[in-house]
């Protein structure tokens, strides 16, 4: 409700707002794409303290600035090997939507390449929405779309641009549905983990 929005001109403030929320909302999430290995379809959640919240956006936006050090840091790791294109935490804090880029080979392909070894099956690119509860547990599937891959066959990259084929990919403030932009028309999805 954009009338009761209030402007504070000191920072501390803010902070005390915020120390306020903290009480309701203890803690908040933020996801970082890679994981310390370089493996692809690894997303790092870290758990902030809400207090945390606007030293972490200060820390982001100076130089010599230090971050405020997480409560948590997970590893997430999505199935299979995927491209992680991005990932976004919902408003309550209780679900995270990863939009991945993925290769699956049909497992009646890869029955006839036994048979007939010389038979090369082609893989077949997705783009997927997958969702989870906020410490990666319960993670499925609740969508996919073909995708392109390289000339040579390859996953890495397969969008020259880094653009996938969903555009606007944001939660619903209901924190329970998902919208997002597909060929010029909006969609909203259900993504409850």
């Amino acid at each position: 409700d954009s009338a009761k929005d209030r402007t504070y001109a000191k920072i501390e403030q803010t902070e005390n707002v915020l120390a306020q929320h903290a009480v309701r909302q203890p803690v908040f999430l933020s996801t970082n794409k890679g994981c310390p290995d370089q493996t692809d379809g690894c997303t790092v959640i870290s758990t902030y303290r809400t207090q945390d919240e606007g030293k972490l956006m200060r820390a982001a936006g100076n130089e010599g600035t230090d971050s405020p050090l997480p409560v948590k840091k997970q590893e997430v790791r999505l199935p299979g090997s995927p491209v992680l294109y991005e990932e976004e935490v919902s408003p309550q804090q209780n679900s995270i939507l990863y939009y991945i880029k993925a290769a699956h080979t049909s497992p009646a392909m890869v029955w006839l390449h036994r048979i007939i070894p010389r038979f090369d099956p082609k893989p077949i690119a997705t783009e997927e929405l997958w969702v989870s509860r906020p410490d990666g547990q319960g993670m499925h599937v609740i969508g996919r779309m073909p995708g392109k891959l390289n000339a040579d066959g390859s996953l890495h990259d397969f969008f020259e641009d880094e653009k996938g084929a969903l555009e606007n990919l944001q939660w619903l403030p209901d924190g329970k549905q998902i919208s997002f932009v597909y060929r010029s028309m909006l969609y909203v999805v259900q993504a409850e983990p």
